[in-house]
């Protein structure tokens, strides 16, 4: 009888551990939300922000592609190739952007990287 007391003990112990622990695990996951989605805003603008400074702004990006001309023939696919601004308005603004210096730099785990990138998915649709 005495050890059915200690099982049953260390049974509640560890439910009790593990219900702990999960909701712990949920108040990072939404403070981690939380503040990937305040960072996101400040290096890469509000929701209605078009001018960011020189820092990455998701709505220009965002434009870009929905003004960009996607059924190419081979001739006009070298044209857009060649051009500079690809250069100019996509690949330079995301290379030296400070979020992806801070990443590239692994500064973040993967968890972090991941919730960055879904943020940012969201942000520009």
């Amino acid at each position: 009888a005495d050890s059915s007391v200690r099982t049953t003990g260390k049974s509640s112990m560890l439910a009790f551990a593990r219900d702990e622990l999960a909701s712990h695990s949920r108040s990072y996951e939404r403070l981690l939300k939380q503040r990937v989605r305040s960072l996101i805003t400040d290096w890469c603008g509000a929701d209605d922000v078009f001018d960011c400074d020189g820092r990455l702004c998701l709505q220009n990006l965002r434009l870009f592609i929905e003004n960009e001309e996607y059924n190419l023939d081979s001739a006009s696919f070298k044209t857009q190739e060649s051009e500079e601004r690809l250069e100019v308005e996509i690949i330079g603004p995301v290379r030296t952007s400070q979020i992806f210096i801070e990443v590239g730099q692994d500064k973040c785990d993967a968890a972090v990287t991941l919730q960055m990138a879904e943020a940012m998915s969201w942000k520009s649709t």
